[in-house]
């Protein structure tokens, strides 16, 4: 298998080849390269699925309607590979791999070889995700796809976003939190997905200020971390407000709302300016 080269800007993601190509149907020297990578990760050597399915992930099962998958990879640098470009001191000590079951060492270490694999073979890593998410999609219908669910890649852009469409067809709906701005100046990526911009504190995200203001004016949620999970009535600046802890469905959400969430693992016991006093 020929090799292909890594070199790509830190916090993007690596460009597929010119002629990429997938199948329904995995090929085999792609599995046993997914297979040897589980291996040196301390995993027996046989490939397993790339995806989080709404049986592996409580919040990801919330709610109704599209059957929820998503792409777990090792946050921020915990790799050795940057995946959350736009990422603070902040969410890097209290993000939410420090919670529940990723807290596993074999959730880690389950992370860093598929990290691994898509950062060093993103062909290998297109052609099997792809043909999975054909296979999920022709056994439950359409997906609620998240590709991000620890990381803020750009898998909107570009021929990794032809390549997922194509493999979830148009009854699936994609949807994304990220804390990277310029991903709503991207005109085009917002007929692909949903997008929630994650707010990162008063400081740097003031709520009324103009840029939290100008992306719900544009149809855009906002989600807020706040304390002790409160939830101030039915609108806030002006923009609805929802319970954002009852399901992972925001493209369900009404457009240009704030969609608030309790703090959780290490950040609920802290003092962190992440988390905003929205009773102010």
């Amino acid at each position: 298998m020929t090799t292909v080269s890594i070199k790509h800007k830190s916090g993007r993601l690596p460009e597929l080849s010119r002629d990429f190509l997938w199948t329904s149907k995995p090929r085999k020297s792609d599995l046993d390269l997914l297979a040897e990578y589980r291996a040196m990760q301390g995993f027996k050597r046989k490939p397993e699925k790339l995806l989080t399915t709404e049986e592996g992930n409580n919040k990801l099962a919330k709610g109704e309607g599209l059957y929820a998958v998503g792409l777990n990879l090792q946050p921020a640098t915990q790799s050795g590979y940057n995946v959350c470009p736009c990422s603070t001191k902040e969410c890097r000590k209290y993000c939410l791999v420090y919670t529940g079951h990723n807290q596993r060492n074999s959730g880690y270490r389950a992370r860093a070889y598929r990290t691994a694999l898509l950062m060093e073979y993103p062909d290998v890593f297109a052609r099997l995700l792809a043909s999975e998410l054909y296979a999920l999609r022709r056994l439950k219908g359409g997906l609620a796809v998240r590709m991000n669910l620890l990381s803020d890649l750009d898998f909107h852009r570009c021929t990794w976003s032809e390549v997922i469409n194509e493999a979830i067809g148009p009854d699936s709906q994609r949807y994304e939190y990220t804390k990277v701005k310029s991903y709503f100046q991207d005109t085009s990526a917002k007929r692909k997905v949903h997008f929630t911009y994650s707010a990162r504190s008063e400081k740097l995200d003031p709520l009324n200020g103009d840029f939290i203001r100008g992306i719900l004016a544009n149809g855009y949620s906002v989600a807020v971390i706040s304390k002790d999970g409160y939830i101030p009535g039915t609108k806030f600046h002006g923009y609805p407000v929802i319970n954002g802890d009852l399901n992972d469905r925001r493209y369900d959400d009404p457009k240009g709302c704030f969609v608030i969430l309790k703090p959780k693992g290490k950040l609920a016991k802290s003092n962190s300016p992440f988390i905003y006093d929205l009773t102010k």
